[in-house]
């Protein structure tokens, strides 16, 4: 399944953070005081959070990078069905089918 995320930081005004600061800009809004926030998580866990719900009952076994672009960063995720007879099965990826791998 392919994912894609979206590139950059996100651009806040420091107004819309801290409405009672008041900070004096002379000239064009163009010179209002912006922040860039950055995003804590990296995107190749947010594109497998995503992928998660969409997917019912298969649980993600693992996410490479593609490629990206200017805009979009693109990955592969990997979705593996725990309860088909072929993953029990196999001892290389049998542990995802165990009862403590599982989220609670």
């Amino acid at each position: 399944m392919r994912f894609l995320q979206r590139q950059g930081s996100e651009k806040v005004n420091v107004r819309d953070l801290f409405p009672k600061v008041h900070t004096k800009t002379y000239g064009n809004p163009t010179n209002q005081p912006i922040i860039q926030l950055k995003f804590q998580k990296n995107k190749r866990s947010v594109a497998e959070e995503h992928a998660d719900p969409k997917s019912g009952g298969i649980n993600v076994l693992k996410s490479y990078w593609i490629s990206d672009n200017s805009t979009y960063k693109y990955f592969e995720i990997i979705l593996v069905d725990a309860a088909h007879k072929a993953i029990h099965n196999d001892p290389r990826i049998n542990l995802i089918c165990k009862a403590c791998t599982q989220a609670p």
